[in-house]
């Protein structure tokens, strides 16, 4: 019998797997998946194993590597460079280790998802370029706050991931959307209708914060606000305005505040990266808006998807019902296709 140390990319504890020394590298992979691990995916056979030499588990439970500490919970497979080799599935462990070998201390499978592998070489990269010189000590971890990385900074990762995709719509009841309506043009006659040039940002708030409680009622959803976000293997962080919470469903609100909406996008972008490290989301939206430009993002594991929305002011100078009701369709599609 083998008696293996194993340790998940982006978990970081050791864990033991007893396995006969002529099973076959499949059938570890089912006994890892049997450990109940949490895993992002949900089959056995989406799990990528490794052995990674002068991989060792410190006395503290720490991860080694050649003796220098390896942040599991941040590390990525690309960390390991030529040390890891992958073991194929069809492959038998008597090919990889013997009862000899397997010593004391030694970390002997590195477990990787498949779904995992878009995210780590997307926060690699990412990582790669985030300012140096923004990067501060953030509880204890190099990061860098998402308010100073700009558009330019990260732009050539995002776009190498992204794929522009109309967004689907779920319907709102006509009450619901007639109440909105309503409120906007309420908000319109105490501040003066929004203008596309001279309209603050704090005015802009006002426009846009209705729209978000009008859809999160309509869906049973909760606005968090002021929500902080970071990442462990994406090293960014910051706080957000708004969070719309509805079931697994997060999505990150971003309002511009100097009325540029390149940033907001990098912030919305990053925003969503920190969530889905920190909280093993496979799918995070997101949405960058200064009410009458609307950038909606859904973030998956492989790509991110965008679609962009306008709102024109009417000739009464109020924002247009069938504007509206896009938008807010377009927001509770995404707080519901998740939760169904």
């Amino acid at each position: 019998m083998l008696h293996l140390r194993c340790v998940v990319v982006g978990k970081g504890h050791p864990f033991s797997v007893t396995i006969a020394s002529n099973a076959s590298v499949r059938e570890l992979k089912t006994k890892v998946f049997g450990e109940n691990l949490h895993m992002t995916t949900s089959v056995a056979d989406d799990l990528q194993l490794y052995r990674v030499d002068g991989l060792e588990e410190g006395d503290d439970g720490q991860v080694l590597h050649h003796g220098n500490f390896v942040d599991m919970t941040r590390a990525s497979l690309s960390g390991f460079g030529d040390d890891k080799t992958n073991m194929p599935a069809t492959s038998y462990l008597s090919r990889w280790f013997n009862t000899a070998e397997v010593a004391a201390g030694q970390i002997h499978v590195v477990v990787s998802s498949v779904d995992d592998m878009g995210d780590q070489t997307r926060w690699t990269e990412l990582n790669d370029v985030l300012p140096r010189r923004k990067a501060l000590q953030h509880r204890g971890v190099d990061s860098a706050a998402i308010s100073d990385v700009s558009w330019s900074d990260v732009r050539a990762v995002f776009d190498k991931y992204t794929i522009k995709q109309e967004f689907p719509r779920q319907a709102i009841p006509a009450q619901a959307m007639d109440a909105l309506d309503m409120y906007l043009k309420m908000i319109a006659m105490s501040f003066g209708p929004i203008d596309a040039r001279s309209s603050d940002v704090t005015t802009r708030k006002y426009f846009i914060t209705p729209i978000f409680l009008h859809v999160a009622s309509a869906a049973g959803a909760n606005m968090v606000l002021d929500e902080e976000v970071r990442g462990m293997r994406v090293r960014v962080h910051g706080r957000l305005d708004f969070v719309l919470v509805c079931g697994v469903t997060r999505i990150c609100l971003v309002q511009p505040t100097d009325g540029d909406m390149t940033q907001a996008m990098a912030d919305v972008l990053l925003a969503c990266e920190a969530v889905a490290d920190a909280e093993d989301a496979a799918v995070v939206y997101g949405i960058a808006t200064d009410c009458l430009s609307w950038v909606f993002v859904k973030r998956e594991r492989s790509h991110i998807l965008t679609a962009e929305m306008s709102v024109q002011v009417g000739d009464d100078r109020h924002l247009p019902p069938e504007s509206v009701q896009r938008v807010a369709e377009t927001i509770h599609a995404m707080l519901m296709v998740m939760n169904k």
